[in-house]
């Protein structure tokens, strides 16, 4: 498990250097803001979990169970 902020999953070659293969992103408003590398377009698959970063936000069992099967998946 690889944990970093959007710069770090935005660099196609930090990610391959890292054997990245699978990217969990929790923010709500962001989906659209992640690229398609042009370089190996279908080299990462994605989980979205539209979390809101808030004090009121709650994580409900179905994401986290979600989030383990994804990660097992890798």
């Amino acid at each position: 498990v690889y944990v970093g902020g959007y710069k770090a999953a935005m660099s196609f070659k930090n990610l391959e250097q890292d054997k990245v293969t699978h990217i969990i992103n929790a923010a709500k408003n962001i989906q659209a803001f992640f690229p398609t590398f042009k370089e190996k377009p279908s080299s990462f698959k994605y989980l979205h979990l539209e979390l809101e970063d808030s004090e009121t936000e709650v994580l409900d069992s179905s994401k986290i169970e979600e989030s383990v099967l994804f990660i097992r998946q890798a």
